[in-house]
């Protein structure tokens, strides 16, 4: 991988991260730690989710599920350099948007690629051909409800939605429109943003978890341990609503390009696929 330090000067790395990466972080990431684990040789910065949320009595995470809490973590560490940043680039341990077709097509979810992650086909720099790169939109056969509704509660949805209103992150008359939205951009904020169109994704998102955990939310199904992604699972769709919402204001970004999307890709450590929930039949 080749390094130009002046792409590089003016935007900010992330890896959001419960295991170590499935591809080779350069060191130039800032690494958010949502569990314990060590990266040998990696000399880059390293932030613990999970040391940060334990120092705050005030959050309560789900079955020690700390990834909501990103959000948080990187709201700080961004509103601190706010001045020296343009770009937000964000992956996680094994998902990065490729400016190029790279990957096998999925067999669980066309919107995603799938690489071996002993392949050196990919790429983490950031060209700057565009102000964004982003996963391609795709349009759901079913609304934003029918999706969560058939690996979580409805009466949970509603009252994340509830806490939408509550936090002044979405107005009562939009709840319907992102309720029975089928437009999704798989990943986000997985991709490169201008900061403040990440900054806006990720204040909203930040003060959306405060906020639940603030009002001391109750799952429906708590002894059902896939239920403590019910609210990463909201999230992951509101990620994708604030993002549409926002680029119809912002100036950097009036209109979206081609140029603007990428592929998706999943690094994958086996040889066979490993099954995706996703949550919607495209």
């Amino acid at each position: 991988m080749k390094y130009n330090p002046i792409i590089h000067k003016r935007t900010i790395y992330f890896c959001a991260a419960h295991i170590a990466p499935l591809f080779k972080l350069p060191d130039y990431f800032n690494l958010l730690k949502t569990a314990d684990y060590e990266i040998p040789n990696f000399k880059g910065k390293n932030y613990s989710v999970k040391e940060y949320v334990e120092n705050k009595k005030e959050l309560r995470p789900l079955k020690n599920y700390y990834s909501d809490y990103i959000y948080l973590a990187i709201n700080e560490i961004i509103n601190e350099k706010i001045n020296e940043i343009d770009y937000v680039y964000f992956t996680l341990h094994r998902k990065i948007i490729s400016r190029i077709n790279i990957g096998n097509q999925s067999i669980n979810f066309k919107g995603m690629n799938i690489l071996n992650s002993s392949s050196n086909e990919y790429d983490l720099e950031f060209d700057k051909k565009s102000n964004l790169l982003i996963s391609k939109p795709l349009e759901f056969s079913d609304f934003i409800i029918g999706q969560y509704k058939r690996k979580h509660s409805e009466k949970d949805f509603e009252m994340f939605t509830n806490f939408l209103i509550d936090s002044d992150i979405i107005e009562s008359y939009e709840i319907n429109k992102f309720k029975y939205s089928k437009l999704f951009i798989p990943a986000l904020p997985v991709g490169v943003m201008p900061v403040e169109v990440f900054n806006y994704i990720s204040s909203n998102i930040a003060r959306f978890v405060f906020h639940s955990d603030k009002c001391k939310f109750n799952i429906q199904l708590p002894d059902d341990p896939y239920q403590s992604r019910a609210r990463s699972f909201f999230i992951e769709r509101l990620n994708s609503y604030l993002f549409l919402k926002y680029i119809k204001k912002c100036k950097k970004i009036s209109n979206l390009f081609d140029s603007d999307f990428g592929t998706c890709v999943t690094f994958n450590d086996q040889n066979t696929e490993t099954p995706i929930y996703i949550g919607g039949k495209i």
